[in-house]
């Protein structure tokens, strides 16, 4: 088993990245003969890395993405040796990284380079093959859900733009099986379970958790940047609610004063929002905000075909995060190819005898038919 794994490592670090065995060729002969402590490269055992770890080092994983998903350690991050040019200007000048690869090749000629360019980097002697400590494992993820929730379809989303390995399995509320109790303290959707034993609820918890599992950053490091993050996520939370609410209220008086907060609460969140970048974080890579937004704009833009939920010239930034995140894969492909009808359904189901269905959207509808 020992054999097998280390030939895992070995053809994947020399045959699946043609541009990384070319630098490694160029230095391996110069690596041989490089004093184990010299300035250029220094090298630390695990033990060492271990403690700077906890006092805030933060890893850097120079391997593929296969071999990140098979095993890992916690909290760090991927970037694959052929693409670390690339992001060395996104590297804090004032942060520790130690540098992690299979057997440490790759891992030298990394911490050179980052080193050349005033990052302070340090190699992990002997890689992750002789790392002593835990790790994380693939693990089997089964995602349990109502085909309309949006709660859930933020995890699927996550799951999806992470390329996490996961299984759906959807569920009729009308239909529980017996051990849904079981595994759901509040009787809701999403559900995660972790290689069929572990059970995880709450939709930001199991997206923390994918987040965590994936070599992917979904989540800035920085604590406060972290913070404001987590804020916006819980304000999404708000508008859906508040979205579930005009679709259940029973007259036109209550419908409006829970539109008219919508609206509110869609201004405070159109000041927040920058110009820059397709996503959240103003980058064009796809947060877990992303992901807890999506759904809300999916939904949003539905109801926006019958009648004036929003103005889109009232929200320009709103308006254009949301078609950058509506034409994501991602996204797209999170729920079923017959959404509209899912989510119609499920207005009738939940306000079958409020405002919205019977006063709005059936006279639209019976307009078009």
């Amino acid at each position: 088993m020992i054999i097998k794994r280390l030939s895992t490592f070995i053809s994947s670090h020399l045959l699946n990245n043609k541009q990384d065995t070319l630098l490694l060729n160029k230095t391996m002969m110069h690596d041989a003969i490089r004093p184990e402590n010299s300035p250029e490269l220094p090298l630390i055992s695990a033990e060492v890395a271990k403690l700077k770890i906890k006092r805030g080092a933060k890893i850097i994983d120079v391997r593929s993405e296969e071999e990140y998903q098979e095993e890992h350690l916690s909290d760090s991050m991927l970037i694959p040796l052929s693409n670390l040019p690339k992001y060395i200007h996104l590297l804090d000048k004032e942060t520790e990284y130690l540098i992690l690869c299979a057997l440490g090749l790759r891992a030298a000629t990394a911490t050179r380079i980052l080193r050349k360019a005033g990052i302070n980097a340090s190699c992990i002697k002997d890689g992750l093959n002789k790392w002593p400590f835990e790790t994380v494992e693939r693990q089997e993820l089964e995602l349990i859900l109502f085909d309309f929730c949006p709660f859930a379809q933020r995890a699927v989303i996550t799951l999806k733009e992470a390329g996490v390995h996961h299984k759906l399995t959807y569920l009729d509320p009308d239909n529980l099986p017996d051990w849904f109790a079981s595994v759901s303290p509040f009787g809701k959707v999403p559900i995660l379970r972790v290689n069929n034993e572990t059970t995880i609820f709450e939709s930001s918890v199991i997206n923390e958790l994918i987040n965590n599992l994936s070599s992917k950053q979904m989540l800035p490091s920085n604590p406060v940047e972290l913070g404001l993050c987590r804020s916006w996520i819980e304000f999404s939370s708000t508008l859906l609610s508040q979205l579930t609410g005009m679709i259940c209220a029973k007259n036109a008086v209550d419908f409006m004063v829970i539109h008219t907060n919508f609206l509110e609460n869609l201004q405070r969140l159109e000041e927040h929002l920058t110009s820059q970048g397709r996503f959240f974080t103003g980058k064009n890579v796809l947060s877990l905000v992303d992901s807890s937004y999506a759904p809300l704009f999916m939904r949003m833009a539905y109801l926006n075909q019958y009648f004036d939920l929003y103005t889109k010239k009232d929200i320009p930034m709103i308006q254009h995060w949301a078609t950058d995140l509506l034409s994501s894969g991602s996204v797209i492909h999170s729920v079923p190819s017959d959404f509209s009808s899912i989510y119609y359904d499920f207005i009738q189901r939940r306000g079958k005898d409020a405002y919205l269905l019977n006063e709005v959207l059936l006279p639209k509808l019976k307009k078009v038919a």
